[in-house]
This record gives C-alpha cells, sequence and structure tokens, in this order.
C-alpha cells in the first residue's frame, strides 16, 4: 500500500520481491504437509463418530469402543504433529490457523454430545449433560464472538492463546479416559470424573478470556478508527508490517504511457 512515498510491505511480500517465484507455477497452490495432516484429521472425525454410535450394540461388543479409541488417539496425536511440521518446516499460514481450531472443535463436540447421550455413551462412565452443555456453549459463544468482531471490524481475527490450548488439551484427555473408563484400575476410577470438571472449568476461564480480549480488539480498532477520520496522527503500518522506503514513481505508470 502506497501513502505518501511510503510503501507498507509485509514480510511475506517483502520475500517474494526478493525471491521471485520458480518458473513453472507458484506454491501458492499447493497444500502445506501441515495441513494435510489437519484436514486428514477432520476426515477422520467421520469414523470416530460411526464408532461412537455403536457403543451400545451388542455384535459390535468392545470393537467399536477400542476402535474409537484407536482413531481418537490417532488424531489427537495427529494435532501436536501439524503444530510441529509448522513450525519446524516454518510453513505456518492462515489457512492452518483457521483448520486446527475447527478440527480440534469438531472432534470434541461429537465427543461430548454422545458420550452424554443415552444410546452412545460408554457403560459406567455417562458424561453429565452440564459438562457437554459447557463444552458446546463454550465453542458456540467464541464462534459467535469471532462473527461479530469481523462484522464490527471486517477483520478475523484467530489468535489461540495459552488457556485454550491447555482447555482443549483437557478435553481431550477427559474423553480418553472416559473411553478407557472400564478398564481403569480401581485407583483410577475418579480419573475421568476429575478431568470433565476440570475441563468445564478451563471452558468457562477460556470463554471470559477471550471475551476481554475481543473487547480489548474492537476498542483498538474503534480508536484506530478516529485516529484516521480526525487526521492528527498518520497511522502506521498495519500490525505485523515494516515500513520501505519507496519511489512514488515505482508504483506509478510512466507518463505517456
Amino acid at each position: 500500500m502506497l501513502r505518501r512515498g511510503i510503501c507498507f510491505a509485509t514480510p511475506h511480500v517483502k520475500e517474494k520481491l526478493a525471491r521471485p517465484d520458480p518458473i513453472g507455477g507458484s506454491s501458492m497452490h499447493k497444500i502445506s504437509w501441515p495441513n494435510r495432516i489437519t484436514i486428514i484429521r477432520i476426515l477422520l472425525v467421520g469414523p470416530f463418530v460411526v464408532m461412537l454410535l455403536h457403543l451400545q450394540e451388542p455384535q459390535w461388543g468392545e470393537r467399536a469402543r477400542w476402535s474409537a479409541l484407536a482413531i481418537f488417539a490417532v488424531m489427537t496425536l495427529s494435532d501436536g504433529l501439524d503444530g510441529y511440521l509448522a513450525r519446524r518446516l516454518q510453513e505456518q499460514s492462515a489457512a492452518g490457523r483457521f483448520l486446527d481450531p475447527l478440527a480440534d472443535k469438531l472432534v470434541i463436540l461429537c465427543s461430548v454430545i454422545l458420550l452424554a447421550r443415552e444410546g452412545t455413551q460408554v457403560k459406567g462412565a455417562l458424561l453429565p449433560p452440564t459438562v457437554a452443555v459447557i463444552a458446546v456453549g463454550k465453542d458456540l459463544i467464541v464462534l459467535l464472538g469471532f462473527c461479530i468482531i469481523y462484522f464490527t471490524t471486517s477483520r478475523a481475527y484467530i489468535d489461540p492463546r495459552g488457556l485454550g490450548k491447555w482447555c482443549t488439551l483437557m478435553q481431550l484427555s477427559m474423553v480418553i479416559s472416559v473411553l478407557l473408563s472400564p478398564n481403569l484400575p480401581g485407583i483410577l476410577v475418579w480419573l475421568p470424573a476429575v478431568l470433565w470438571w476440570s475441563a468445564s472449568l478451563l471452558a468457562i476461564a477460556t470463554v471470559v478470556h477471550y471475551f476481554q480480549l475481543g473487547r480489548s480488539f474492537i476498542a483498538e480498532h474503534e480508536l484506530e478508527g478516529e485516529a484516521v477520520a480526525t487526521g492528527d496522527d498518520e497511522p502506521g503500518p498495519p500490525r505485523g508490517t515494516s515500513a520501505v522506503s519507496c519511489s512514488p514513481d515505482e508504483h506509478l505508470p510512466a507518463r505517456g504511457a
């Protein structure tokens, strides 16, 4: 963007200016390995739900529960693997920042709804409806907040924080403990209950934290808008960008062209 002879270029733009795309196509159309793993995790939600739906059917026996546990374990491990590869290969992207939490929410929502429902619960470990309502409500509130921020500021604000990550980890651990509950030794029979109430408390704390972040983000956006409208101070480069001096002639067509 050009403003008074100053070109604001993001680090990504500067890198592409310094290093042209290879001949034969651009890497923009390629799906990175971290995103491929995330997409596979989303696709595995289907078989996982099918296994949960057969938990109480006698002809399936224990196969449904162990199959659901195996699929869920693969999805949980892939959740850490795609993040590691994204950092290791420096392939962090906007698509990944959107797909990764989407996959987590699909897995958790399907799990808590079915494990709290009569007929698809694990025998002896019915998830309390309160826990399911808190888990579903947390994600619905976060989604609603995302929509409010987008329509208010015209910006997509996705910024996972430590508290939210801990909440997701606790919820994933809760589902694993519920699926394993028939095989837990007597000394650990209390583990699923501790995990699902801990996950609920973290979910409530996460909603409060994200509400404060969203309110601050909207207030900051409104202040920036007021500064631009009054013209008191010339706005600086967008967040995450750096100012690069350039001549206006580089961005304007030659006279007579």
